[in-house]
């Protein structure tokens, strides 16, 4: 029996009814800016989901307007703190199920503070770099990211990812050992191309050499 949320305050959000028929528990919930919108229930209670939207537009509103390092929203480490922060919250950014959507969140201290998150992390050494998580399950938070290469973050993904085919869950490296198949080529499919677990472990690509079978022949 999932609890009831009825008139509960989880920040910027009121829980006002269930939403009736929906096996996934979710709540209608207003805002205090008076917009209201569908959240499930684990999103409120864990803190996930604050507010409509509003929230996090405020803050960066404040954020541009009081810190000189964000003044014009084009810094590197902003942009870097902000998407971190809106892959891990905003329902509506594209990468947020593979982050939110799996319990990924960002700590406390940085979560509304990018003061903090630049103290911590400093300025990017070189341009090149680019915020990562040296463990792909773990959460955004000082002793957990760094300033990494994509050559590096692209490796990290790959062997910490975690894909479950036939109730058996390994790594994408382990399951490359395991099929054959290359770990960039299972990532590929898995995150860019949205394949399903099985199919990117299993399905074997053509040999250059079994092309010609499948050319059309003039």
């Amino acid at each position: 029996m999932r609890k009831d949320l009825t008139g509960l305050r989880f920040t910027n959000l009121t829980a006002i009814a269930r939403v009736e028929g929906c096996r996934k528990g979710k709540w209608i919930c207003r805002c205090d800016c008076g917009v209201e919108k569908k959240v499930a229930d684990w999103f409120l209670i864990h803190g996930k989901t604050r507010s409509c939207g509003c929230l996090v537009v405020s803050t960066n509103r404040r954020l541009r307007l009081r810190h000189g390092h964000a003044s014009n929203g084009h810094s590197p480490e902003y942009q870097a703190w902000n998407h971190a922060r809106n892959r891990c919250y905003n329902p509506n950014d594209p990468r947020y199920p593979v982050y939110g959507g799996r319990g990924i969140t960002m700590c406390e201290r940085w979560l509304d503070s990018f003061d903090n998150f630049l103290s911590d992390m400093g300025v990017k050494p070189d341009s090149k770099l680019t915020l990562d998580r040296k463990d792909n399950d773990g959460n955004y938070d000082p002793k957990n990211c760094r300033w990494a290469t994509r050559k590096v973050q692209a490796s990290n993904t790959t062997h910490n990812h975690l894909l479950t085919v036939d109730g058996k869950t390994q790594t994408i490296s382990e399951w490359s050992a395991e099929s054959g198949v290359k770990q960039g080529t299972i990532w590929a499919r898995v995150c860019r191309r949205k394949w399903d677990h099985k199919k990117a472990v299993t399905h074997q690509p053509i040999k250059p050499s079994d092309k010609s079978k499948y050319a059309f022949h003039r």
